[in-house]
């Protein structure tokens, strides 16, 4: 029997693992996900029920259509084509014909953001592993009344501002240079401001890059406290939500035919797939040609 792996990193390769078990039933599925996720998504919050709605559900797992193995660590052989899976339960070593890989893109923070606590990068590590701190946060700023600040372009930004409303918070929209943004998310993000009408705060900055924007830092010089806008000057804000320029970061680049195209997405050279039996899915794979135009396939 033909054995496809799946190594999900965020609904995507979820959804991955389950189309390809209807598309190919003979086949056996196998879906890998990290462990305790379930434990992290019991929260109320906007972030809680997202990771909720990520996970396998138990309606999957009942009718064992794929089958969903959580891990702890996992150390894949693409010559052998094997993967070392790694659980509370030891280690198990699995075959496959072929392995799907969901890699998301990142949006790395800032250095001078990066030891703050109320800074949250969007996604991390696709699953949003600090859903309920993140939660909590937003919970603090709706009760004091303070603002969101998100700063993004494209479908993550969006994303992120969705959540804040939920929360009931207000938010403040900084629109950064987007150069490395396809056209099939700078649509969206156009579009955005015309449905959230008077909700959010939006300040488009086009000419200046994410990581020259100037920050306000608390006395501590740790803790986020706002952000200093050309036009407005200082603006508060009780956490950061960063939707930034995105990068995909994976180990699968150190292998031969897996590069970076010029959004920073994960290409694959024609051939490669076939030959290791490795394919790449998920925001941090490249766009297909025909998406990449005006932004009107969007």
């Amino acid at each position: 029997m033909r054995r496809i792996v799946v190594i999900a990193a965020g609904p995507a390769g979820i959804l991955c693992a389950v189309r390809t078990k209807r598309r190919l039933p003979e086949s056996e599925v196998n879906l890998i996900i990290p462990a305790g996720l379930h434990e992290a998504a019991q929260g109320d919050g906007p972030y809680c029920r997202r990771l909720a709605a990520m996970l396998p559900t138990n309606d999957l797992r009942a009718t064992r259509e794929v089958a969903a193995l959580e891990v702890t660590d996992l150390q894949p052989d693409f010559d052998r084509r094997e993967i070392t899976l790694f659980s509370d339960r030891g280690a198990l070593t699995v075959r496959y014909n072929s392995l799907i890989l969901e890699v998301p893109a990142q949006h790395p923070t800032p250095r001078a953001l990066q030891k703050a606590g109320n800074v949250f990068g969007l996604p991390a590590d696709g699953f949003f592993a600090n859903a309920p701190v993140c939660d909590a946060a937003l919970e603090r700023a709706a009760a004091a009344g303070a603002p969101v600040l998100v700063v993004g372009c494209g479908v993550g930004a969006l994303n992120a501002v969705f959540a804040a409303l939920e929360a009931h918070c207000r938010v403040i929209w900084v629109q950064p240079e987007n150069r490395n943004e396809p056209a099939l998310e700078s649509y969206f993000e156009r579009l955005a401001p015309r449905l959230l009408g008077d909700v959010v705060t939006v300040h488009a900055l086009p000419s200046i890059p994410a990581r020259e924007l100037d920050f306000l830092l608390a006395d501590d010089g740790v803790t986020f406290a706002g952000i200093v806008l050309p036009d407005k000057g200082p603006v508060h804000a009780a956490c950061c939500l960063w939707a930034g320029p995105r990068q995909a970061r994976h180990p699968i680049l150190r292998e031969e035919g897996f590069v970076l195209d010029a959004y920073g997405r994960i290409a694959v050279e024609p051939g490669i797939e076939d030959h290791l039996g490795v394919y790449v899915t998920g925001s941090g794979a490249a766009y297909e040609p025909a998406l990449l135009g005006n932004g009107a396939e969007a």
